[in-house]
């Protein structure tokens, strides 16, 4: 019981820094236009993921191999956020149960 704890309080804590993550967007009013876009969000990540992965330039000291951080930055973000919620529902059903 004890780990399972400290590792939701863990997960838990890496979230306290989601607000300053997209703050600037929300600050610059990108956010409310990707809302507001009459395209679709799908369309809007494909073109967001083809930036991001082909279009971007090299870094300047790791070349091309920097490009795995636009793909495993928000691939650990979601894995966070899935293990967030399969704890919270653990949790909901423990208390049902009793």
């Amino acid at each position: 019981m004890v780990p399972g704890v400290l590792w939701v309080s863990a997960l838990l804590a890496t979230l306290l820094s989601l607000e300053r993550l997209f703050s600037e967007d929300g600050r610059d009013g990108t956010l409310e236009q990707l809302l507001l876009s009459t395209r679709p969000l799908a369309l809007l990540f494909i073109a967001g993921l083809y930036t991001g992965l082909i279009h971007a330039p090299p870094d300047y000291r790791q070349g091309e191999s920097h490009r795995i951080l636009f793909i495993h930055v928000p691939a650990a973000w979601m894995s966070m956020f899935l293990y967030v919620l399969m704890a919270g529902y653990l949790v909901w059903q423990s208390i049902q149960s009793v």
